[in-house]
């Protein structure tokens, strides 16, 4: 499998990204996952919210663009493919080892650092236990080739 983006092509994990905080971002409203996920089931906002990726919300608290939402889908892919060539790619996404969890996010949350804004990376968790296993299903093998 060919890597996508340049970023991807380093062998080794970057350092730990400083991580954003409520104080420093007042205006991002989904810190915790129960938070949104609360919200979400609320009977006003099922009946209106039209994608469930409006937890992906820009520093000033605002929703992001189709456009960034398509880039990041990009990134992620990307990184996959990088943990393809690390021999990192689990199976099940639930069952990647901490090497290539650090590897996933740094390479993901440095290039979209909106998916910092939360407290623990379920932004990230959750945009990808949706499609992972789509994504393997489509581009690997059983062996993970």
């Amino acid at each position: 499998m060919t890597v996508i983006d340049p970023v991807l092509s380093s062998s080794r994990p970057t350092p730990n990204l400083s991580r954003s905080t409520p104080n420093m971002h007042p205006e991002v409203c989904w810190w915790k996952a129960e938070q949104f996920e609360n919200w979400l089931k609320t009977p006003e906002v099922m009946a209106t919210v039209q994608t469930t990726e409006i937890y992906l919300e820009n520093e000033n608290g605002d929703s992001i663009s189709m456009k960034e939402l398509t880039e990041i889908r990009t990134t992620v892919h990307s990184a996959w493919a990088e943990l393809v060539n690390q021999r990192l790619a689990p199976q099940v996404w639930g069952q990647l080892a901490a090497s290539g969890r650090q590897l996933f996010h740094s390479i993901v949350e440095s290039k979209h650092p909106v998916l910092m804004y939360d407290n623990d990376h379920w932004k990230v968790k959750h945009l990808t236990q949706q499609s992972y296993s789509a994504w393997r299903w489509q581009h690997l093998d059983d062996e993970g080739n």
